[in-house]
């Protein structure tokens, strides 16, 4: 979603206000993409019920609203368990790194960890350039489990 992304960037640049307009936006296309598609039918063989359910959370989670984070969470949880890596090697780890990115939004730094933590266990879009480069990430790098990871993260990279 691309109200999405503007949320995420204007988050990130300190802007709250256009954030929340643009999160806003992005929840009303989530919600309608959601009830076009509330769960996996046979034919959906790449996850648009699971993409609904992530943009949803992810959204939500930018927006901020009371209430939005346990929603944020519930729906980037789904998205994992409708279409994460387990159920698809090639593409689930995309829902698994939106729930990574959800958890930090709802400041669920814990989970947002021990998230990152499995995605390092597997191949996936998750690695050490998020861990040393993505701005989200900048509340986590003073915990030293977040050092870990990327540890965790070099010694994978064939050198």
């Amino acid at each position: 979603s691309r109200a999405m992304r503007l949320s995420l960037a204007y988050r990130l640049a300190g802007d709250d206000q256009t954030a929340r307009m643009w999160a806003d936006s992005a929840v009303a296309e989530a919600r309608a993409a959601l009830a076009e598609r509330p769960e996996p039918v046979p034919w959906d063989r790449f996850g648009a019920a699971a993409s609904a359910h992530a943009f949803l959370g992810m959204s939500l989670a930018l927006r901020g609203e009371p209430g939005d984070a346990g929603e944020a969470v519930r729906h980037a949880e789904e998205a994992v368990r409708l279409y994460g890596y387990e159920r698809d090697a090639a593409d689930g780890d995309t829902f698994d790194w939106l729930l990574v990115r959800t958890y930090v939004l709802v400041d669920r730094p814990d989970d947002a960890i021990e998230q990152m933590d499995l995605m390092l266990s597997y191949p996936s879009v998750f690695g050490l350039g998020d861990l040393k480069l993505d701005p989200l990430y900048d509340e986590l790098r003073e915990d030293p489990r977040y050092e870990g990871l990327i540890r965790k993260a070099e010694e994978q990279i064939e050198w």
